[in-house]
């Protein structure tokens, strides 16, 4: 006998589809150029659209699957009675199909997986960061997870030196600018620092404002999140 999909049993982000709809309508509607911008739109838009989707609904299955066949009583049918995972899964679909960030998408994936287990916060709290993921960039995200846990992100660092060369005491910004393929600018980190703060998931007061915070030793910036920042961290990251 065949496994049934587990993917019919999820709630289905038929909002992407809506949006292409509207949109592709939407552009038909202006004049002399509008249908070569519908055309466009659908040449271009709505594959990689539809790609993203696809490879979001299959990773949320994907790890749907390892709870049935870890946790005691847990069943993916369940899921269509719980309104509060619906409004989750809804949500985290429709910034799922706006980023191709991992760092965003893995953190909408553990939201969603800690709903399903009910490992989380309370309901307005809830709903309340899940907007702040959607607001928040991957580096955001890639920061805050640095400042959530400087031991281990102080290790990783230290680990770049085993070619022999002396990397002495890693700063924030050397920890995230080897974390980041690309680099990133000091003024970019200062940004997001700002951004954090602003969201009072990190206290830049309490270590001497944004510019110093970017030069100064990782292990000295343990107590720079705070317990809302470390309350939302354990909302989006992976459950054991």
């Amino acid at each position: 006998m065949n496994e049934p999909d587990l993917t019919s049993k999820l709630p289905q982000p038929t909002v992407g589809d809506w949006n292409h709809a509207s949109v592709k309508a939407g552009l038909s509607l202006i004049p002399i150029v509008g249908g070569a911008a519908a055309e466009l739109f659908a040449l271009v838009i709505a594959p990689p659209l539809a790609k993203r989707r696809d490879k979001w609904l299959q990773s949320v299955e994907e790890r749907l699957k390892k709870l049935e066949s870890k946790v005691a009583g847990f069943k993916v049918e369940a899921l269509a009675n719980d309104e509060i995972f619906v409004t989750t899964m809804l949500r985290a679909t429709q910034e799922a199909l706006r980023t191709h960030q991992e760092e965003k998408l893995e953190a909408l994936r553990n939201v969603v997986i800690n709903t399903a287990l009910h490992n989380t916060v309370d309901e307005t709290k809830q709903q309340f960061f899940l907007s702040m993921v959607s607001e928040l960039d991957g580096l955001d995200l890639l920061v805050l997870g640095v400042l959530s846990d400087v031991i281990k992100a102080r290790g990783k660092h230290l680990e770049k030196g085993k070619d022999g060369r002396d990397v002495g005491p890693p700063t924030l910004h050397q920890v995230i600018f080897y974390s980041c393929p690309n680099g990133v600018d000091s003024s970019v980190l200062e940004a997001v620092l700002t951004r954090l703060d602003a969201r009072h998931l990190i206290q830049l007061q309490a270590k001497g404002g944004r510019e110093n915070v970017g030069r100064i030793d990782v292990m000295d910036l343990r107590g720079l999140i705070t317990p809302f920042g470390r309350e939302f961290v354990a909302f989006i990251a992976a459950s054991n």
